[in-house]
């Protein structure tokens, strides 16, 4: 199933936008046009039941294969089933994929991860959140990694370590996903699952391995706890972004964004920085990932969570960071309501990916408001960001409930989630030229 939608011009941009801290890329050799969106669907299902609910993915190039992740659930149940699609085979046909379940080839503790993130080697690494056990959820303290030069199905491919082993554990557990920067895995703290509401207790735990030792070995393990460290709400993250020397923490629960340099100890206070979003900007809440687009790190609204009512939880303000400046420099941080790009885009996504244009395009996920995804949104990123004109939108209809997306070059594929976890459909997005 394919559907096209046609594409406007951009011709100029707003130098009062420039001006608050928003300076346009260099112009480069392409044209200043927005290529055309097209969208294709493969239901995952048809490959395994359970292929289905995933969390965030990543395109690996080793494999030539996008990986889709089981997801920790929130109020469904924990998933392990791992889904793959080489990209070299036929989109709809079911013999372009293989998904295995972890819980069944390993141990039935490979559930439930907060996402994966691939390192500058050949490792896979899964970000343990919640487990299932007798009818019982609670958190999980099995971090994974996948040798992803040896096939899905090989037990072999695989190594676990048990956070919880650790002589001096962390009092919570639950990690949402992570990155690998200087040799390090780095875990970003999200929150210790309950049985009931609030769902999780936040923490701001940061785990860190050192990739130069064994992965079972407590010894290449270690964590600080932020809130002690840097700052007292530095709690509930829900994604990270690398941009060399340092990694950014991505706000979810809270407003406190932090980037740390790994050249630095993990123990000191002065090897961070951090910053009150909403001091810079009073709706600048609910982040739920960074995509960096040549010097800048651009933050994808989703919701407040500190909204009781949740069909106004849904957030509009997108920001980007100019990270040639300070952190907390007002003129480095740029924003712009969505809606004023598209009606529709009034909220509601999570991650995105920048593709080889340098075009930056947000994920649709779920408006709370209007109780379906956002419109497509994307940002022209050689032009200013907070100008509604460097950018546009595209319809959503049809397409599921999406939890980010993974770019191999050429196209994105949106990972499914639907409702409660219940989609496997795949949305492919490509930008084409006429």
């Amino acid at each position: 199933m394919k559907k096209s939608f046609g594409a406007i011009p951009l011709l100029f941009f707003s130098l009062t936008s420039v001006l608050n801290g928003a300076d346009p890329l260099p112009v480069d050799k392409r044209t200043s046009d927005f290529p055309h969106q097209s969208i294709d669907f493969f239901d995952a299902t048809t490959v395994h039941p359970q292929a289905k609910g995933f969390q965030c993915g990543d395109f690996d190039p080793l494999g030539r294969r996008v990986l889709f992740y089981p997801w920790g659930g929130y109020l469904s149940r924990p998933s392990g089933t791992l889904l793959s699609y080489w990209i070299d085979g036929d989109f709809f046909s079911p013999s372009s994929y293989e998904a295995v379940d972890l819980s069944a080839l390993l141990t039935p503790d490979a559930q439930g991860f907060g996402t994966g993130f691939l390192d500058q080697s050949h490792w896979c690494y899964f970000a343990p959140l919640r487990k299932e056990t007798n009818g019982e959820m609670g958190p999980n303290d099995l971090a994974l990694r996948y040798d992803r030069l040896k096939g899905m199905s090989n037990p072999a491919a695989y190594e676990t370590f048990r956070v919880g082993s650790l002589p001096r554990a962390p009092a919570r557990m639950g990690w949402i996903t992570g990155a690998e920067i200087n040799g390090y895995a780095f875990f970003v703290p999200y929150g210790e699952p309950t049985r009931g509401p609030p769902w999780f207790h936040r923490h701001g735990n940061l785990l860190r391995y050192n990739s130069r030792g064994p992965f079972a070995d407590p010894r290449s393990w270690d964590w600080v706890d932020l809130t002690a460290l840097v700052h007292p709400d530095a709690v509930g993250y829900q994604s990270c972004a690398v941009k060399e020397p340092w990694i950014y923490l991505i706000p979810y629960d809270r407003n406190i964004l932090i980037r740390y340099n790994p050249s630095k100890p993990l123990g000191s206070p002065s090897s961070y920085e951090s910053v009150d979003l909403t001091r810079l900007h009073p709706k600048a809440v609910g982040y739920t990932g960074g995509i960096v687009s040549g010097p800048y790190l651009v933050l994808v609204p989703y919701r407040d969570l500190s909204i009781r009512n949740l069909f106004k939880q849904s957030v509009n303000l997108a920001a980007a960071y100019d990270t040639r400046r300070p952190l907390a420099d007002r003129s480095a941080w740029s924003f712009i309501d969505l809606s004023e790009v598209d009606k529709e885009a009034r909220g509601g996504y999570q991650f995105g990916w920048r593709d080889n244009e340098g075009f930056v395009h947000f994920c649709p996920t779920f408006n709370f408001r209007t109780r379906k995804p956002p419109s497509f949104v994307v940002w022209d990123g050689r032009k200013s960001f907070s100008d509604p004109r460097s950018w546009r939108a595209f319809p959503s209809k049809g397409v599921p409930t999406s939890t980010g997306a993974a770019y191999d070059g050429s196209r994105a594929y949106l990972v499914p989630w639907g409702k409660n976890g219940d989609s496997g459909r795949i949305t492919r997005i490509s930008m084409e030229r006429e």
